[in-house]
């Protein structure tokens, strides 16, 4: 189609029922969402040299939030360098040439994602709900039911996604190298972006407005590829 126009006949689901069940199922998560993404915001306001300072109120302060962040979506051990933690969060904060739709992520967030997953503790799903948390508008989620959920949809109709995208069913492997996880945290992201495209089209949503009001596209589409991979599919 030509760019900004409206697809229309898509053979592709509409995904709107599952956002539903998930509030259902789910009814205080909206909560603890916008709660996270209130606290991570000051990080943005916290000097990088006060990491390497003798006052650690705001280290420990920026520990709880990135602590409970951790715990959002996995239960994982905690890095044990917290001052390293701190300090690529803090630039994952004030990253500049972030993605637009449709674009994998840029060598300044590839090497930032790369760090995090290095760390004690933090996969692909812990540093990606960092990344968005951060910026809710360009990185979306990656865990083991959201993945599990696009690698379907990828799967169904292959024909309407870029054919060079390279997911897992779920997350990357533990045992995968760190380059090839943050390229399948990428190509997610690409499929993702994908989703949303497809849901706006099918609704008849111009591209710059959002699935729903108010919900960050990357929010919207996570509650439907959870709720998908809860209920076991489509």
């Amino acid at each position: 189609t030509k760019e900004g126009a409206i697809e229309t006949k898509i053979d592709f689901p509409d995904l709107s029922d599952y956002a539903r069940r998930f509030e259902e199922a789910h009814p205080k998560a909206d909560e603890k969402y916008q709660d996270l993404v209130h606290k991570i915001s000051a990080l943005r306001d916290l000097p990088l040299a006060d990491l390497s300072s003798a006052n650690l109120k705001p280290i420990f302060s920026a520990l709880s939030v990135a602590m409970a962040i951790r715990n959002y979506k996995v239960r994982v051990p905690v890095p044990t360098n917290v001052e390293e933690l701190l300090r690529l969060i803090w630039k994952v904060a004030h990253l500049e040439n972030l993605p637009g739709r449709g674009q994998p992520i840029q060598s300044a967030a590839r090497e930032l994602f790369g760090g995090l997953i290095s760390l004690q503790g933090f996969d692909v799903s812990v540093a990606s709900s960092i990344f968005h948390f951060l910026w809710p508008d360009h990185f979306p989620m990656m865990d083991t039911y959201t993945g599990r959920s696009a690698k379907a949809l990828l799967r169904e109709h292959a024909d309407l996604f870029p054919g060079e995208l390279n997911l897992p069913s779920g997350t990357p492997s533990s045992k995968a190298a760190k380059e090839t996880k943050v390229s399948q945290y990428s190509d997610f992201k690409r499929a993702v972006d994908r989703i949303i495209e497809l849901q706006k089209a099918l609704r008849g949503i111009p591209e710059n407005k959002p699935i729903q009001e108010g919900v960050s596209d990357y929010r919207y589409v996570d509650k439907c590829l959870t709720a998908m991979a809860e209920e076991g599919g489509k």
